[in-house]
């Protein structure tokens, strides 16, 4: 059943999210968004990093990664879900600092991470909490 259309949003979204909104929406039409769910499937040969996130927010977040000076999708999470994501070695081209983003389907503010040093094989495991600042990273 298709989902019903959002009541149109009144008054201005901040520059930084418009700003923010253009550059995921032309990563997203790129076709660069790489997405593999929990059901066992392994991360590509190609992936520098593999996200494994549990989201316990009541909202479904939509996943992004920033690295390299680009933003890309990664894909969705249902609330009270776990999936895993392969982050492309493209968002470690020119260092290893990555930030994370969740974004609440719905809402008008997105969560970023602080920075993030990671290296290729890592695995980075973050817990979306219902509060979004009191959510954690830890690398294995």
């Amino acid at each position: 059943m298709p989902a019903a259309p959002r009541p149109a949003r009144r008054g201005r979204v901040p520059a930084v999210r418009g700003a923010l909104l253009a550059v995921l929406l032309a990563a997203m039409a790129s076709g660069c968004a790489t997405f593999r769910s929990h059901s066992g499937q392994e991360a590509e040969a190609d992936t520098g990093v593999t996200l494994f996130v549990k989201n316990y927010n009541w909202s479904t977040m939509h996943i992004y990664v920033m690295g390299s000076g680009q933003t890309t999708s990664l894909g969705q999470l249902a609330s009270m879900n776990t999936a895993t994501f392969a982050v492309p070695r493209s968002a470690l081209a020119s260092g290893n600092s990555i930030r994370l983003i969740a974004d609440p389907i719905g809402s008008t503010s997105a969560y970023i991470s602080e920075p993030v040093l990671v290296a290729p094989g890592d695995r980075v495991e973050w817990t979306i909490q219902n509060h979004l600042s009191q959510s954690s990273i830890m690398i294995r």
